[in-house]
């Protein structure tokens, strides 16, 4: 993290006047869909200790409907309680009304100087400027505080369709809170920061074990689907869409945070390569699995202009062949880290001998 004074010369007759800065180590991630699972990721894949993280999990997904009845494909096992229970995480939940308004920056800032980030679970966005409900419509959502100066907070959030790193006003996080406290009621947050003693390593077997869990599926209450069973979801979707004529609209959270999972992959495949040579040589069929969700993704945006029912057809045939490649990717991503481990197991038994 970077914690600054900044000296600014004085006006004529005035004093030395003296701005702090404290930001903490972020960046925008691979996966940017939604937002606490961004920020989440943005921090590990900022701190040398856990990192390896990145490569270990954001394996399985899930796709459910939510409380608002919206399709929601995610990353399973990332949220900030996993990392807690996993031992990597530190928590602490805060209830807005035993903080009087008056000190809330400052108890705000004092967990930033703490190597705190702040997960702000409700806000009003009717008070944030970056928002297009900025004193148009008071629109529940959350933000999530990396830093702060004399005059803003640090946040990572959405504004014009993108993830953003930006500053806003204390002020306005400030009154986002409390009115959120007021017209909805039971405002929360949560200050999350890598525990000093967490150490991650690269766990081959643990990746393994992630694929393969991926790679059976299965359904929890007949209503939440994980790994390739996913794509059959997506798919049903896609029927129903097509019956009814152009007058239902694709999600478009579901097709990007679908690319994201192959980025990922990408990126960890990519990455182990570095170390075990047989991967380098499937590098190139997974970044094709990475285009073809990427343009499935495009193609969702051009339906949902359009409302042409035989886009639907093309992302549902690209689909199932981006399923079968994936799958094929993937049982050669087994096979070789498992030569690679047993000839690791091979190599120590012989200097054991020796």
């Amino acid at each position: 993290e970077t914690l600054s004074l900044l000296f600014v010369p004085p006006a004529e007759g005035g004093g030395m006047e003296i701005f702090m800065e404290k930001i903490l180590p972020i960046s925008i991630p691979p996966a940017e869909t939604y937002q606490q699972t961004a920020f989440l990721m943005g921090i590990i894949q900022n701190n040398e200790n856990v990192q390896a993280l990145i490569y270990n999990s954001y394996i399985n997904v899930s796709i459910t409907k939510d409380e608002f009845w919206e399709w929601r494909f995610e990353f399973t096992n990332v949220a900030c309680e996993d990392f807690r229970k996993r031992g990597v995480g530190e928590m602490d939940l805060f209830y807005l009304n035993n903080i009087s308004k008056d000190k809330c920056v400052d108890f705000l800032k004092e967990r930033i100087d703490q190597n705190n980030f702040l997960l702000m679970f409700k806000i009003d966005e009717y008070e944030i400027s970056y928002s297009e409900h900025y004193h148009n419509k008071h629109f529940e959502h959350d933000t999530y505080i990396f830093g702060y100066n004399d005059k803003i907070f640090y946040v990572m959030a959405y504004t014009d369709g993108h993830l953003r790193l930006m500053g806003v006003k204390q002020e306005e996080i400030i009154e986002s809170l409390y009115n959120h406290q007021h017209y909805f009621g039971n405002t929360h947050f949560c200050s999350f920061r890598i525990h000093h003693c967490a150490r991650e390593v690269i766990q081959l077997d643990e990746i393994l074990s992630e694929i393969n869990e991926y790679l059976k599926g299965y359904v929890e209450g007949n209503e939440k689907f994980f790994g390739v069973k996913t794509y059959n979801v997506i798919q049903e979707v896609l029927s129903y869409t097509k019956e009814s004529n152009g007058g239902i609209e694709l999600s478009t959270k579901v097709f990007r945070s679908l690319w994201e999972h192959k980025k990922v992959m990408n990126i960890r495949n990519h990455y182990l390569g570095l170390k075990i040579e047989g991967l380098k040589q499937i590098n190139s069929e997974i970044d094709t699995v990475v285009k073809t969700g990427h343009m499935i993704f495009m193609l969702t945006i051009k339906y949902n202009l359009k409302r042409d029912i035989f886009i639907l057809d093309k992302i549902s045939k690209y689909l199932q062949e981006m399923k079968e490649a994936e799958k094929r990717y993937l049982l050669q991503f087994q096979r070789i880290v498992e030569v690679f481990l047993e000839d690791e197991r091979e190599s120590y038994r012989v200097e054991e001998k020796r």
